[in-house]
């Protein structure tokens, strides 16, 4: 069924009625107009979200909009090489006041991405006056070879924070915004939350198309063919990357597991249990427990199933890893292993920002998401709605139709050129550039 005039709506506008709220909005004035996606396949959920993953938004020759790209690469401190790319207008002299804009990116994603790109171009020729960083997650840049043994996973902010740093150091008076999308969304609100002081660096801290909690989505996964479906094309994806660094990756883990049986060689006496172990599909246990895995062996041992508590297994295997079959598999075996993590509960449990945003309280705050998105749902939304109580500058935003990251918009069958998230964002970080500035200039008189 097509997208019918009277079935698009607005965007939906949640916040407590701050006056820095209000002005905010008022200088967005896409919020107050309907959103239409495609007529023809726009508010299939499915679909949009299918062809979003086929197509991006386009291929973006960035030399034709005249944008230039400098990789820049820097060693975190266990000698991982983080790399990160810095756009700007070609030929433009930048005031060292000009903005940053420094973006994290969606799983497996790098400022290569279609979508990211087309954001970057969007961006740079409607704002010439700004800049744009885009953290390359660790592993997914081809054009950067792994010099440790360690992958970006959902969670992890280190490398955000040297880019975060480098921009910092280089230009100390330009004012920031952090956009985090998809999994970026989670990872920038982290970032926000560890530590209070990191707050005060930016201007505005943007998520969006994420989920917050993420053993919550990943419950989810069994009840829909489709949601498995998209699991196992992230979970394929992530492993083709992994591929590229198998040399890199996995002989650390070799060294590690011939020291472990060394260990374990050594203590035979005491009869411990080797932990050399491959445990099942998670996402099959799932049918059986939903709670945690100490809990269900907790409720084995209640009902005299097992009397040995099973050995928890913390080192990564090469033939597991690719025998896995849907990103919870790969978390489990690969991710939760080589983060040291006891369980995959634990490790969801401590990379999921719904259990840290809580503390981010000095900065504004928008949190941008999609009714229709099958990967962030409307079950989620407690989660931003309660936060708007904790920031009286946090903005909840979240649109009819959208799905994951596409907000195709307008057109029969093809839709306009740019798509409605661009153009929604960068309104919102331009009306946030302008009100921080007046109330900083209000503050000093």
């Amino acid at each position: 069924m097509g997208a019918s005039e009277s079935s698009c709506s607005a965007p939906v506008l949640e916040h407590r009625g701050s006056d820095f709220n209000n002005a905010v909005i008022e200088r967005c004035p896409l919020l107050k107009e309907r959103y239409r996606p495609p007529w023809l396949w726009g508010q299939n959920t499915h679909i949009h979200t299918i062809l979003f993953g086929l197509l991006g938004h386009g291929k973006t020759d960035l030399e034709a909009c005249g944008v230039d790209d400098e990789l820049q690469t820097v060693l975190s401190p266990d000698g991982s090489t983080i790399s990160f790319d810095l756009f700007t207008v070609k030929g433009r002299e930048y005031v060292d006041d000009a903005p940053w804009i420094i973006l994290c990116p969606g799983i497996s994603n790098n400022s290569q991405s279609d979508y990211v790109q087309t954001f970057v171009a969007y961006t740079l020729v409607n704002f010439p006056a700004w800049r744009i960083a885009v953290l390359n997650h660790l592993g997914t840049d081809p054009r950067v070879p792994l010099t440790t043994a360690r992958i970006f996973n959902v969670g992890c902010t280190e490398s955000y924070d040297l880019v975060v740093q480098y921009i910092r150091e280089k230009w100390s008076s330009a004012p920031l915004v952090s956009v985090g999308l998809s999994m970026g969304g989670n990872i920038v609100l982290n970032y926000a939350a560890e530590k209070p002081e990191r707050q005060k660096f930016f201007r505005a801290v943007i998520s969006c198309c994420q989920g917050y909690d993420i053993m919550a989505g990943i419950r989810r996964v069994p009840e829909s063919s489709l949601l498995q479906f998209y699991v196992y094309v992230m979970a394929r994806r992530f492993l083709a990357m992994l591929s590229r660094h198998k040399d890199a990756v996995f002989e650390h883990w070799r060294v590690e597991h011939s020291r472990s049986c060394q260990t374990e060689q050594a203590g035979k006496e005491d009869d411990e249990q080797s932990d050399e172990v491959l445990l099942g599909s998670y996402t099959k246990d799932m049918h059986c427990c939903n709670d945690s895995s100490t809990e269900c062996y907790a409720a084995m041992v209640k009902y005299g199933k097992t009397s040995v508590k099973p050995a928890v297994v913390t080192e990564v295997n090469e033939k597991a890893t690719y025998s896995t079959t849907s990103l919870m598999d790969v978390d489990e075996v690969f991710q939760r292993r080589a983060g040291k993590f006891a369980s995959l509960d634990d490790y969801y449990i401590a990379k999921s920002s719904s259990n840290s945003m809580h503390n981010i309280t000095d900065v504004p705050v928008l949190l941008f998401n999609a009714d229709d998105d099958p990967l962030a749902p409307e079950a989620c939304y407690h989660f931003p709605r309660e936060y708007l109580d904790i920031n009286p500058r946090s903005v909840f935003i979240h649109t009819q139709h959208g799905s994951h990251m596409a907000f195709y918009n307008g057109g029969w069958l093809f839709p306009d050129k740019h798509n409605v998230f661009d153009q929604i964002l960068t309104q919102y970080i331009d009306a946030i550039l302008h009100c921080t500035a007046d109330q900083e200039k209000e503050e000093t008189r």
